[in-house]
């Protein structure tokens, strides 16, 4: 029960979600030293470091199962991708994660617009919508 989950941050802001059963500081370092691949987390890392810029880690969960770990990763993906959080994983998670099939991506942005069409009110449906003023900054 030593697993961890984490997220990468880039400028405070969740990027990605893995886990892990070393430190923390040695899978960022891992992260930021390995990336040969052409994939979209190793692409994204790449791209920080030629900007001088290097991903953060954050320990989201930890002194967990192995098979724990890969089902809360697997949730904490599931739920930034509905919440249309830019995530640079790409699979869905766990040690043989898949990647999304179009239809389950379409699915998932339909359910997110339909939860914000009912809990926020846009343009002329707003009741702060015209109003100025330090009732309603901008």
């Amino acid at each position: 029960m030593n697993y961890k989950v984490y997220s990468l941050l880039e400028n405070g802001k969740i990027r990605y979600i893995g886990f892990t059963r070393n430190k923390l500081t040695k899978r960022l370092s891992e992260h930021i030293r390995k990336t040969p691949r052409n994939s979209h987390r190793d692409n994204w890392i790449r791209k920080l470091k030629k900007e001088n810029n290097l991903p953060t880690i954050l320990l989201l969960e930890e002194n967990l199962t192995k098979e724990c770990a890969i089902e809360l990763e697997k949730l904490y993906i599931l739920w930034c991708k509905i919440l249309k959080i830019n995530l640079v994983n790409g699979t869905t998670g766990g040690e043989t994660g898949f990647t999304y099939t179009k239809e389950t991506i379409e699915k998932l942005s339909a359910s997110s617009k339909k939860h914000t069409e009912m809990h926020f009110k846009h343009g002329s449906l707003n009741p702060m919508y015209g109003k100025t003023g330090n009732k309603n900054p901008s």
